[in-house]
């Protein structure tokens, strides 16, 4: 690719970019989660959310929020005198929006945008599922785990039928054995919610992106 085309991709992706801002700047002043979750709190009578763009939008806003605060809680308590920094080269290859997802600017397309975010967070369940096995009776994971099935599922029912498949995601990630060391296992909590924490904020400027083309 040449460097004239990537110049245009990344001038054309500036919206998009932008739409995370606020968000980034709310939550590096300390701002508590919770006027995110007030926010998702408007559900039907049977507790699911309605599948309105606002309520993803919310809904998505919440669960950065969350992820974060439970990110820094578990590393606070198993490396209480370490900065989060030193573990930036561990990593496990999770799924993240890339431009042939349709939620750039560049190669927009919603239908598709909302699909892979729907089928890319399907592919987080298990590695949320190792985080609850690790951290069992903890309300704040099984408050993200279930906060993060419903937004799988309101993001599938705004697309009752969906045409193509998901080429993008890797067809099989990386294990979870269970005959770790604690440590490994620790770190690999760390790695789970700090990936997912990346890409529920890149689901959550998608989201806004979307609706502010509305």
């Amino acid at each position: 690719m040449s460097s004239e085309v990537q110049a245009r991709i990344i001038m054309q992706s500036l919206p998009f970019t932008f739409a995370l801002l606020p968000l980034v700047m709310l939550l590096a002043q300390g701002a508590p989660c919770v006027s995110h979750l007030q926010d998702v709190s408007d559900t039907s009578g049977d507790g699911s959310l309605e599948p309105t763009s606002r309520n993803l939008e919310n809904l998505s806003a919440g669960l950065v929020c969350l992820i974060g605060s439970l990110r820094d809680e578990h590393f606070a308590k198993d490396w209480p005198e370490e900065s989060m920094s030193s573990y930036k080269d561990h990593k496990i290859t999770m799924p993240h929006l890339i431009v042939e997802d349709g939620c750039f600017s560049h190669r927009f397309n919603k239908k598709r945008c909302l699909s892979r975010i729907a089928s890319k967070l399907q592919l987080y369940r298990p590695y949320l599922d190792f985080v609850k096995m690790e951290n069992p009776g903890s309300s704040e994971v099984d408050d993200v785990i279930s906060r993060t099935d419903t937004l799988t599922r309101s993001i599938k029912d705004k697309l009752p039928k969906v045409e193509e498949s998901d080429t993008s995601s890797p067809g099989a990630l990386p294990t979870l054995p269970s005959d770790r060391t604690e440590w490994e296992r620790k770190i690999t909590v760390h790695v789970i919610l700090r990936e997912l924490g990346v890409f529920m904020a890149e689901t959550h400027r998608a989201i806004r992106f979307i609706n502010r083309r509305q």
